[in-house]
């Protein structure tokens, strides 16, 4: 009679059976004896040699950018020592010296006994270094510019040559242009130059050698411009095999893959064991819904479980707001708009207590409230909010105006719940002595609470549609998501997707106010 659920079992075991061996194999896949042991090795390694290769491209691109930058600095410097060069040369010359201060005063009697046709030679050699230190330290500084210039650009040749090795380890027949050979600059010998002559021959020297270093980085830009190419195309086009993609997300979701294997066990042991059960069960409107509300929930926390990047991060975020917002006002409005609607109960005509007076006023307070559409509602509440919650805007903030918009709306749903009570009962606890507070209590909320509940759970849904317009008041949340980017920015993939979690949500709050109504209704 049942032959086709036990089928259904037999064929459900099977994936439960693989997705249970498969994550036990996939937690324990560091043990030896594990048989993902072997091939999740080989997977890290080609996962490693993957990221060295792209951290190589990456370190060879900024090397040889580096090296380029800093040739020119080499250049700027070397010009720049020889121009300065130039000029104490010119001073030396015109015997141009600032006769305030004692090296001055002495290269001007220098200049002098010099025009009066002395030889003062090995004097002037002497005083060259100390009326030039100045100068002596520019070379200085421009030589070690020139030889770290010099040094990045053999870097570079490195770095590229690093990038290629790790490319060739993952596609070993890959093709490079050959990487250029570096020239040396041909420099003269300083020998036994003195004086400004020696100063000119060390200027001219970096000028040189710049220029060399120029030269080969060129060389090494259009080498590497055709070898990074190669590299950036071979690492693109590297193919990570299918089974290795199945791996690495069995290791990474082992757990979650164990607890799929586990609900389909169950399910599939329970209709290989237990079909007569579960068809007597499918006939409890209860049950069934019990199963949908469950299926919603495990939807909507494996999709909020699962979420990554900003898409979805947006949208978890703005998920818990919208629940952080709708909980708390939800209960408020309960907390003054359940006694409220008590009140309207027993103080109208012919109940309890009748009271037309107090009646009228509640009435009339609720109906003026229900009355004014949320937004309006917000603004007219700006002040009253700051006093209250601290402050206008927010997505806390947003609770208070909820809650004053709702508790009217509860009020109306509790006194029409409170008035389906049957009158008879009502009468019979009057009948037996008890008071107003014990008829409230033991009467008219118990025997009227399936009905609260729905309308608890119709209230709710409410609230949460209200949350839309909370971004009014700088409040967060999915319906302010859908708006934003659906009118704002035209994502409409965004849009939807809010709205669907918000469709979910709702769905969740419906089925589990029914399946709680259905628990307490005892007239079932």
């Amino acid at each position: 009679m049942y032959r086709k659920s036990r089928i259904a079992g037999f064929i459900l075991l099977i994936p439960a059976v693989i997705l249970i061996l498969l994550s036990v194999s996939a937690i324990f896949v560091d043990n030896a004896a594990s048989p993902l042991n072997k091939p999740y090795e080989a997977i890290r390694i080609d996962d490693a040699n993957r990221l060295a290769a792209s951290t190589a491209i990456t370190d060879a691109e900024e090397t040889v950018t580096r090296a380029s930058t800093r040739v020119t600095d080499a250049t700027d410097a070397a010009d720049a020592a020889k121009e300065t060069t130039e000029t104490a040369m010119t001073a030396e010359d015109e015997g141009d010296y600032d006769a305030e201060t004692k090296p001055g005063e002495l290269g001007i009697a220098i200049a002098a006994a010099r025009d009066a046709g002395l030889d003062v030679t090995d004097i002037y050699d002497a005083y060259v270094p100390v009326v030039n230190t100045e100068l002596d330290t520019l070379l200085s500084d421009t030589l070690t510019t020139v030889k770290r210039a010099e040094s990045t650009i053999e870097d570079a040749v490195t770095a590229l040559t690093k990038a290629e090795d790790a490319i060739l380890v993952l596609v070993p027949d890959a093709e490079f242009e050959a990487l250029p050979e570096l020239t040396e600059a041909n420099v003269p010998k300083l020998g036994d130059l003195k004086g400004t002559a020696r100063f000119r021959r060390r200027a001219d020297n970096y000028v040189l050698r710049c220029e060399t270093a120029a030269t080969n980085v060129a060389a090494v830009e259009t080498a590497a411009a055709s070898i990074l190419d190669t590299c950036k195309t071979a690492l693109n086009d590297y193919k990570v095999p299918l089974s290795a993609t199945l791996i690495t997300f069995a290791v990474s979701r082992a757990l979650d893959l164990l607890v799929y294997g586990l609900i389909l066990l169950i399910i599939a042991l329970a209709l290989l064991v237990a079909p007569a059960w579960l068809a007597r069960k499918w006939k409890n409107p209860m049950f069934r819904k019990g199963v949908a509300f469950i299926f919603v929930v495990g939807l909507l926390a494996a999709a909020l479980h699962y979420t990554s990047g900003e898409t979805w991060e947006l949208m978890k975020t703005n998920t818990f707001d919208t629940l952080y917002m709708t909980i708390p006002s939800t209960f408020f409005a309960y907390v003054v708009g359940l006694p409220l609607g008590v009140i309207l109960v027993i103080t109208s005509p012919g109940n309890i207590r009748p009271n037309k007076t107090v009646n009228s006023v509640l009435g009339v307070i609720v109906n003026f409230l229900r009355s004014i559409p949320f937004l309006i509602l917000l603004v007219m509440l700006f002040n009253v909010t700051r006093l209250v919650m601290g402050a206008a805007i927010g997505t806390r903030a947003i609770i208070f105006p909820l809650f004053v918009a709702a508790f009217p709306y509860v009020a109306r749903i509790v006194e029409g719940s409170i008035n389906e009570v049957d009158r008879g009962v009502v009468e019979a606890a009057q009948a037996m002595g008890s008071n107003t507070f014990q008829i409230i209590t033991k009467v008219l909320i118990p025997e009227s609470l399936p009905s609260l509940i729905n309308g608890a759970a119709i209230c709710m849904t409410t609230i949460l549609s209200y949350t839309a317009m909370a971004g009014s008041a700088g409040g967060e949340g999915l319906g302010k998501v859908a708006v934003i980017y659906g009118l704002n920015y035209r994502q409409y993939d965004v849009m939807y997707l809010a709205s669907l979690l918000l469709v979910a949500l709702v769905q969740i709050i419906q089925i589990g106010g029914g399946l709680l109504m259905r628990a307490v209704d005892h007239r079932k």
